[in-house]
């Protein structure tokens, strides 16, 4: 492998934000870099946006639509290089996004992904107390702090994530939790406190507001499944089992809840008694469930 990181953004009918994005990569303070769009299945002028920039780190490549899992998965594959950053087509990066993260993996070099904290496009960043530094349990700093990995905050090691199985393809809501929970247990995180990421949440088209009840309860399910598996074949770090238990825990019920939303109500209620236990982390769950149980609000729309 080379020493240059590479750059995926999966791209589908983000024409209105992907040269901001692009522009946000190409203005980075670290430059030895190559950027690779995967247009999946646009039909919009996103693609021949990026085409048109002159810049020779830059790349497109056109597949039918497949999901963003599989568009990330097709750019880490074609990439020579130990480590790839992610970012979304309507998200943007700081200039020192890449200086600061590449640092991290030279000071903490047993890591495997490395993410930072981010700011929402438009909104008041407001500062968390928190850790930065190496994070040995990624999920019990999750747990406490309230920071995330997201697909636009992370530089990935690029063989120990594929070697983990990448991003399912056959989801397209918590493909990306679930590849993290994978990939925590590879190897530690590290984590940059400074918002070097900004988030589009604005966007209707997103796959955060259209993917529907149904939809986000079947990519839950996925995590889950993924976790159930890691947890009987002893794959979970003893470190990260009660961090990892908990965490699965909150999931849950959030799966119960958006089946109690797709009025799926016997469905949801087997998720919340047989895998949340009623607790002081966990007695909310319980509390939205039985609202909408009692006061069952309009559909979602169903995924895309």
């Amino acid at each position: 492998m080379n020493d240059t990181v590479g750059v995926v953004i999966p791209l589908h009918n983000k024409g209105a934000y992907i040269r901001r994005a692009v522009e946000s990569v190409l203005g980075q303070s670290f430059r030895d870099f190559s950027l690779t769009v995967i247009d999946d299945g646009s039909n919009d002028d996103g693609a021949a946006l990026v085409e048109g920039i002159a810049d020779p780190r830059v790349r497109v490549v056109r597949t039918e639509c497949r999901g963003p899992g599989a568009a990330r998965n097709l750019g880490m594959r074609l990439l020579d290089t130990e480590w790839v950053a992610l970012l979304d087509a309507d998200d943007v990066w700081m200039p020192t996004f890449l200086e600061k993260t590449i640092a991290a993996t030279r000071s903490a070099p047993q890591i495997v992904a490395v993410f930072t904290e981010i700011k929402i496009l438009d909104r008041p960043y407001v500062n968390r107390v928190s850790t930065a530094g190496l994070l040995e349990d990624y999920h019990a700093a999750r747990l406490r702090f309230k920071m995330a990995m997201t697909s636009s905050s992370v530089l990935l090691r690029t063989s120990a994530f594929l070697a983990a199985g990448g991003f399912r393809e056959d989801i397209r809501y918590a493909e990306d939790t679930e590849a993290w929970f994978r990939l925590s247990c590879q190897g530690p995180f590290y984590y940059v406190a400074e918002p070097l990421s900004e988030i589009e949440l604005g966007d209707p088209r997103s796959i955060t507001h259209t993917a529907g009840s149904l939809g986000r309860a079947a990519g839950l399910r996925k995590l889950l499944d993924a976790y159930d598996a890691y947890e009987s074949a002893g794959k979970v770090p003893a470190p990260q089992a009660r961090s990892c238990r908990r965490f699965m825990q909150h999931q849950r019920g959030r799966l119960a809840l958006h089946l109690f939303s797709a009025r799926q109500r016997a469905a949801g209620a087997r998720v919340l008694f047989t895998g949340v236990p009623l607790g002081t982390h966990t007695w909310r769950d319980y509390v939205r469930c039985a609202r909408l149980a009692c006061f069952p609000g309009p559909r979602l729309p169903g995924p895309p």
